[in-house]
């Protein structure tokens, strides 16, 4: 995503602008200082809390900030591929998604992808791909099967869902279901060894019952005579 702020005239201005980043938590690949203006570009999924901070902190100091011109028609796209890609009704979907995009924005897919790619500085084809990533994730954890989450997902085979999955995460579908299963292990191992927590009288042997029996009566004291 390209940031666009205004009202730059100094370099204390620029290190002003650098240093509202850093207060809001937002990492900057790329930053140019363009006579009145600075440039920055940020990760693609920088969410919407972020830039409403950013553009009040940065307001504070007496600068404007402008995303992309593209930004709201990129936010639009980002939003159709989330809902067509949401782990079940994918696989209804009866047309491409470049289609589906350009019929929904009205617009020619051509002019779409480069608005976007110019705007995030990835390509909607890989956005869809990380999308797809992040579905085959959740339906692993829930344990659905290789042949159901290639045909939801459009994808040709389970080789080809394995060897994408491999190359964006870094790890195989077996390794990432190992780590799934050593999660859910860890914490039931948690669950059971947390310790009870007794009150003052709740060991048999302060509360003056039988530990065999939770209706027994109270041991009688004998008292000498």
């Amino acid at each position: 995503m390209i940031l666009h702020i205004n009202h730059v005239a100094s370099d204390d201005d620029v290190k002003e602008i650098r240093q509202a980043f850093q207060a809001c938590g937002i990492p900057v690949s790329f930053f140019d200082h363009l006579k009145t203006e600075v440039r920055a570009i940020v990760r693609a999924d920088l969410p919407d809390e972020s830039l409403a901070l950013l553009s009040r902190t940065l307001d504070a100091g007496g600068h404007e900030l402008h995303p992309d011109r593209g930004y709201p028609m990129v936010c639009e796209v980002k939003k159709i591929i989330r809902e067509t890609v949401n782990c079940t009704d994918y696989a209804n979907q009866n047309c491409s998604m470049p289609k589906l995009l350009a019929k929904r924005m009205n617009v020619s897919f051509r002019y779409l992808s480069r608005t976007f790619s110019n705007s995030e500085g990835i390509t909607i084809e890989r956005f869809l791909l990380l999308r797809k990533i992040e579905c085959v994730k959740e339906l692993l954890g829930k344990g659905t099967s290789l042949m159901d989450i290639a045909f939801d997902l459009h994808y040709c085979s389970v080789p080809h869902l394995s060897r994408q999955f491999k190359r964006l995460v870094g790890i195989t579908i077996t390794e990432y279901r190992g780590r799934i299963a050593s999660e859910r292990d860890c914490r039931f191992r948690e669950n059971c060894l947390e310790p009870c927590a007794y009150d003052e009288f709740d060991s048999p042997e302060e509360s003056g019952t039988d530990s065999g029996n939770e209706f027994a009566e109270p041991r009688r004291m004998l008292v000498n005579a």
